[in-house]
């Protein structure tokens, strides 16, 4: 493409995504509360100043895609954590990996979404009864999107990524780093899925360590 056609495409694409998230929102807010939750939650996004102001025509910036991927990634999570059917909970995982990945190579910080993730399925394995299931569920949400994630995020760096960026942890650009600390937060998502289908009560000492572990 020529210069002036990616101006083109730059000036518009952020309205797009500006509506798109608007439809990711709405679905959020419904998955999250109730049906009727998602028009009123994506009204407020629409107004706020923080997200319309990046998907403006002609406003070139990362942001818009940037909030569109974070909302992907946390709708399919939500989606994978609580299925309407098995193969549903499959499409969401497959889903949170593929956004996982796309979220990286739109903006190389993407990794502040495994931080909001491991840390909510840190706290619900803390917060939840001990006869309660789910925190093994979240966590093994966690450790297979993330562990696909690290795989595509590995191989795509490796075919379209810069000569030798898999190998390197520099913090510009999207390299190796942002594969191992993917790999990790799937590690930790399993540890916390073996430790909460133990049977047996778990005190809650003993699962703060193994959190902090």
């Amino acid at each position: 493409p020529t210069p002036d056609q990616v101006a083109t495409a730059a000036a518009v694409l952020p309205v797009g995504f500006g509506l798109a998230t608007l439809l990711l929102i709405a679905a959020l807010g419904a998955a999250s509360f109730a049906p009727w939750t998602g028009i009123p939650a994506a009204a407020l996004e629409a107004i706020l100043q923080a997200a319309f102001e990046f998907s403006l025509v002609g406003r070139a910036d990362h942001h818009a895609s940037e909030a569109f991927f974070a909302t992907w990634v946390m709708l399919a999570f939500l989606k994978a954590f609580r299925p309407s059917h098995p193969q549903h909970g499959r499409l969401a995982v497959a889903l949170l990996a593929a956004g996982l990945v796309l979220a990286f190579w739109n903006w190389m910080g993407s990794s502040f979404y495994l931080v909001l993730l491991a840390s909510f399925v840190g706290c619900w394995h803390l917060a939840a009864p001990a006869e309660d299931r789910s925190p093994a569920r979240a966590a093994g949400v966690l450790a297979a999107g993330a562990g696909a994630a690290a795989i595509l995020l590995a191989a795509s760096i490796s075919l379209f990524g810069r000569p030798g960026g898999l190998a390197s942890v520099a913090l510009a650009g999207l390299t190796g780093l942002q594969v191992w600390l993917t790999a990790i937060t799937a590690a930790f998502g399993l540890l916390l899925w073996l430790a909460a289908r133990r049977p047996g009560p778990r005190p809650r000492l003993r699962r703060l360590a193994e959190v902090a572990g």
